[in-house]
């Protein structure tokens, strides 16, 4: 399956949020105000310039806000 995120701008904030919620990063911090989210494997990727992980949600960029919004109904959801 390709990879499918959603690429979520926030520079700072996002980090400690995705930590508490158990996501795990697996990729290096290039210094890019943007990352990328997968919400069904629990991890994200520092956005790094030039490079795309794969497909992104929506072509386009989603606030913190956004996500923390999108992430809450995918919970409230997931019948895992």
């Amino acid at each position: 399956m390709e990879n499918i995120y959603f690429l979520v701008r926030c520079k700072n904030k996002i980090i400690n949020y995705l930590k508490r919620e158990g996501f795990r990063c697996t990729a290096g911090d290039y210094g890019c105000p943007w990352y990328f989210v997968d919400i069904r494997k629990k991890i994200y990727k520092p956005g790094r310039p030039g490079v795309e992980y794969g497909y992104v949600i929506g072509d386009r960029a989603i606030t913190l806000r956004e996500f923390v919004k999108i992430y809450r109904i995918y919970k409230k959801y997931d019948n895992k």
